[in-house]
């Protein structure tokens, strides 16, 4: 079991954003500390959404009272997901310091949560250049989507290939893309890995409608099954499963059910996978 600190956004109702992570974290039987840097009543997909962001000083005085009851020293990781604004990213790179200061082992994700096909970013400009400039360089893994890996490297994807020369521009040692254009066109996608340890790929069937929350399921998927031994290859295999299971099991385009079906998401057999030439 790890303790995983983890920087994001947080809904009432649903499974989005910090909430769908804390949620599959959890379920793989990890501790997440979720520092929240929005509060809203559901995810803006819905008609009605009521909430706020939270003060970006708040995730320094969050981490004050951790820090007071010797808690920093027991992270195992930092994960951080939606950072709506420039000083949010700030505050939670400054967090990323404090926690690595007290425990040098920590280990630091970047979900850079900026933008997606096909409406492009949904932070300003400001917020997505400081996770890019201040929160990737300390992270080990990425997990980028497409148009994330595009827009954080200034270089096309539009392809596997693309993509591999795109993750490889990152400072990263291991990257997830997710969703990323078969070479056949349409009809498949492609999640993929890069790490020291080789790289590999899974192909899914394109869907013309999912529910929010697929791309945070994926990477604390992915994370779950990595901090508990999974090598990266099987990693992606388990967590390309566990997305695809939940999507099986989704009601609707609205929200995934993720408490109901966890035994789908959390033992779904491995996916295949194929190794990238790198």
């Amino acid at each position: 079991m790890s303790v995983i600190l983890v920087i994001s956004s947080q809904v009432v109702c649903g499974y989005v954003g910090g909430s769908a992570t804390r949620t599959i974290l959890e379920g793989l039987g990890h501790r997440v500390w979720l520092v929240p840097t929005v509060i809203l009543s559901n995810h803006p997909g819905h008609a009605e959404v009521t909430g706020e962001q939270v003060p970006a000083e708040r995730i320094g005085s969050l981490l004050d009272g951790l820090e007071r009851n010797g808690w920093l020293a027991e992270i195992d990781m930092v994960m951080t997901g939606y950072l709506p604004t420039r000083s949010h990213g700030e505050q939670a790179a400054a967090a990323i310091d404090r926690v690595v200061a007290a425990q040098p082992s920590a280990r630091v994700v970047c979900d850079p949560i900026l933008g997606d096909d096909p409406d492009g970013l949904y932070v300003d400009e400001s917020a997505a250049a400081t996770i890019r400039d201040s929160i990737l360089p300390r992270a080990g893994l990425a997990t980028p989507n497409r148009f994330e890996l595009e827009w954080l490297t200034g270089l096309p994807v539009t392809n596997p290939a693309q993509a591999v020369t795109a993750a490889l521009a990152l400072p990263q040692v291991e990257v997830l893309a997710s969703s990323i254009p078969g070479n056949a066109g349409g009809g498949t996608l492609h999640d993929m890995i890069l790490s020291e340890d080789g790289s590999w790929r899974t192909t899914i069937e394109r869907r013309d409608v999912v529910p929010h929350g697929i791309g945070d399921l994926l990477a604390a998927l992915y994370l779950g099954h990595a901090v508990n031994s999974a090598p990266p290859k099987t990693a992606l295999a388990r967590a390309s499963a566990g997305v695809q299971a939940a999507l099986n099991s989704s009601p609707g385009p609205d929200d995934l059910p993720l408490p109901q079906i966890q035994p789908l998401w959390a033992q779904a057999p491995l996916w295949p996978v194929e190794e990238l030439a790198v």
